[in-house]
């Protein structure tokens, strides 16, 4: 994250380094939603004692806020890294010069981050709920 500050502010040294973690990230991105979607198997299982179960049947806000939306706001953190990285790549030191693109790819760092950091709080907290 402090290199994304950087790189907004325009004081960013490690250039290179922000280009091959923004393809670490949205690699890391991927396998976070595959691990986490073959996770989900048990959850979504139609059997009585299965998670899914027990929060929709005692309390389905949990379920609403916790489970569906953290299932689906998690997916946005692979394309906004994706985005960033495309972009670090494509343009190079090119985005430095250019302020819309620093902008650009420090917001598409930070939106991922933050849907980064809403998955894991969500998850967190339902473990805390329910634990297993």
């Amino acid at each position: 994250m402090d290199l994304g500050w950087r790189l907004l502010t325009g004081h960013i040294r490690a250039f290179a380094d922000l280009q091959l973690l923004a393809v670490v990230a949205a690699t890391f991105s991927l396998l976070a939603i595959c691990f986490g979607n073959w996770l989900y198997i048990f959850y979504r299982a139609p059997a009585a004692d299965s998670p899914r179960s027990y929060f929709v049947k005692t309390m389905p806000e949990v379920h609403k806020v916790f489970f569906e939306f953290k299932e689906f706001s998690a997916l946005f953190t692979l394309p906004l890294a994706v985005c960033a990285a495309f972009i670090l790549w494509r343009y190079g030191v090119q985005t430095l010069e250019r302020p819309w693109l620093r902008y650009s790819v420090a917001v598409l760092m930070g939106l991922a981050f933050f849907y980064l950091v809403v998955a894991f709080g969500l998850g967190a907290a339902v473990t805390k709920l329910r634990p297993a």
